[in-house]
Formats: C-alpha cells, sequence, structure tokens
C-alpha cells in the first residue's frame, strides 16, 4: 500500500513522495518489514524498485538504580568515598553482562564527554549519576540514572570502666562481666534499630561469641587493663554489609585491697567489739598505711545515739581517726 505523510500505529512517516524517506518513532513490530520506491512519469506508467528490508535493532537495557551507601565517618559527612562504579553496578545496570554492551556514567545530565567519570568517585547524599548503556554492535544507546542515598553511621562513644578483681583479694582475676551492659553508652545512649558486636581486635576478625558461656560476652574475663572493641551495627540499614561504626572499650583492671585490720593507739587489732571507759581520753583508731599502697580511706562514723555519746576529733578520709567517749 502507498505511504502517506502522518503517524500510523505509533510511527511516523515524512518524505513519502520526496527521494527520502524517513521513519520516526520506530519499535520492534516493524522489523523486517519491506519497502520499495514507485516512481511514475507522465501518463499511468509505474516503475517500482527493489525491495529494502528494514531492520530494527533493539535498544540495550537499562535499569534505573537507587543505590544506599555507608558514609565513610560517624557523625553525619554524607558522603563514601572511592566508590567504584562499573565495579559495584555495571551488571545491574545492564541486567546482566549482554555480550559487546558496555556501561558509561556522566555527572552531567547531557553525558558529554567532559564529564565522563573515569575512575572512582565520592559519592554525596541525593547525587544523581547518569548513566549511558551502548551496545556496540548495533551502536544503540538507552540512557539512565543511579540515584543514591548515602546513609549516616550509627553514633559511637569511647568507653572506660574501672572493673575490680574478684574477691578474695589476690584472686588475680576479674570475671563474670558482662559487656552487654554497656552497649547502650557505647551506641551514643540508644539502642534502638541497633546490635553490639564485641571483638578482641580493632580489624574485628576476632569476635567474642554472644552467650553467657566463660569468656561470652556475658561472662567475660581479664587479669589486666585490656581494649576490646564494639562494632555498632544499624539493624535498619539495607546495605549488604549494615552500616556499622566501631569504638573501644577500655577495661581498666582494678586489684582489691588486701583487708587492713583496725588497731588501736597501741597497736591492739580490734575484734568485733572494742570497750572504751567515758573519759575525756582520745581514743585513736588506725590502720596500716603500708599495706595498700596508693589506696583512699573512708571511714564510716556511726551517728550518736545520745547527746554527748562520742565526739569525732578528725575527717574520715585519713588512715586514722581519733574519738572522745
Amino acid at each position: 500500500a502507498a505511504l502517506a505523510n502522518g503517524t500510523v500505529a505509533g510511527v511516523t512517516y515524512s518524505g513519502v513522495t520526496t527521494a527520502t524517506l524517513t521513519l520516526t518513532s520506530l519499535t520492534g513490530a516493524l522489523n523486517g518489514s519491506i519497502y520499495r520506491v514507485r516512481t511514475r512519469t507522465t501518463g499511468t506508467c509505474d516503475l517500482y524498485s527493489n525491495n529494502a528490508t528494514l531492520t530494527v535493532n533493539p535498544l540495550p537495557v537499562v535499569n534505573n538504580l537507587t543505590p544506599t551507601l555507608c558514609e565513610d565517618q560517624p557523625g553525619g559527612s554524607g558522603t563514601a568515598s572511592n566508590i567504584d562504579l562499573p565495579l559495584l553496578y555495571d551488571a545491574a545496570v545492564m541486567g546482566g553482562t549482554p555480550p559487546n554492551t558496555s556501561v558509561q556514567y556522566f555527572t552531567n545530565a547531557a553525558r558529554t564527554a567532559g564529564f565522563l567519570i573515569s575512575a572512582p568517585i565520592n559519592i554525596f547524599n541525593t547525587q544523581t549519576i547518569f548513566t549511558r548503556v551502548t551496545n556496540s554492535s548495533t551502536t544503540c544507546i538507552s540512557d539512565g540514572t543511579l540515584v543514591f542515598t548515602v546513609r549516616a553511621l550509627p553514633a559511637r562513644a569511647n568507653q572506660m570502666v574501672q572493673i575490680c578483681e574478684d574477691t578474695p583479694p589476690g584472686s588475680l582475676a576479674a570475671t563474670g562481666i558482662n559487656l552487654q551492659s554497656f552497649e547502650t553508652a557505647i551506641a551514643g545512649g540508644s539502642m534502638v534499630n541497633r546490635d553490639v558486636e564485641w571483638y578482641e581486635n580493632a580489624a574485628l576478625t576476632i569476635l567474642i561469641p554472644p552467650g553467657a558461656a566463660v569468656g561470652a560476652e556475658q561472662n567475660y574475663s581479664i587479669n589486666a587493663d585490656k581494649q576490646i572493641h564494639a562494632k555498632i551495627i544499624d539493624t535498619s540499614s539495607p546495605t549488604v554489609p549494615p552500616c556499622f561504626s566501631q569504638a573501644t572499650l577500655d577495661l581498666d583492671y582494678q586489684a582489691r585491697p588486701n583487708d587492713n585490720q583496725i588497731t588501736d593507739g597501741i597497736g591492739q587489732v580490734l575484734g568485733a567489739t572494742y570497750t572504751v571507759c567515758a573519759s575525756s581520753n582520745l581514743v585513736l583508731l588506725q590502720i596500716n598505711p603500708t599495706l595498700n599502697p596508693g589506696s583512699t580511706y573512708t571511714w564510716t562514723v556511726p551517728p550518736v545515739s545520745y547527746p554527748g555519746e562520742f565526739e569525732l576529733l578528725t575527717g574520715t578520709t585519713g588512715f586514722f581517726i581519733i574519738l572522745r567517749f
């Protein structure tokens, strides 16, 4: 049938009475269509050309993506550094690895050569990267986008806690430490959408196992100062692996003071009871200040039960006190 200028089934024809026929908005349905030119001179004699078969190559697949990345450092920097776009996204953009097909990444929508991304780049939150998929065999192209979300890392707060040696003094170990009791503080004050894993090393390769078994995170032990490492995980993060921060917990091992008996002014060790006579004489009670070097002392003196029962003549933070009864 003779063609006419205009749109038929979504395809627009123009130049149907000229030496150049133009078709726009082609679809795959026209692949294999046959066209020929009729040349008519004066009169009714027609001359037809040889058949011309139309080949419509399919456009390469392009997928628009909305990737999520983790920022580099806690604190809302909103930047993910050194992102290798081809390594991470080529297959997803093309829907696989089709032959003769490649992806280019640009920072401008016009996809001009000066804005071609040819090395790993830093990505900021809400940034759009513009893609172009090209089939080198057909030269057909398809354009798409990557719209990035850069997710903030969980809050973190390094902690230091003092851990006392077990009783009796000289046991040389502090056992039964529940690391979970420090998790809220080390996660910045909230465990909403958070999980904490504990590790022996900064590389986070030696896991302190969860649970209450000996040596696990609910039953940990030390015998000297020790630093351990917390991996604070955002459990709502869509990334694989989830976004996480890292913090340290310094366990400050404190030896327990040796028992220090109270003696009076003549060196007599006090027992469960101690009898004094009411007088104006002074009563000295003391402990041995050389037994636990570097220690501080606090005396607990009960209040008087009636006026004039006794008088405390010193403070309560030295190695001795003086009373008058």
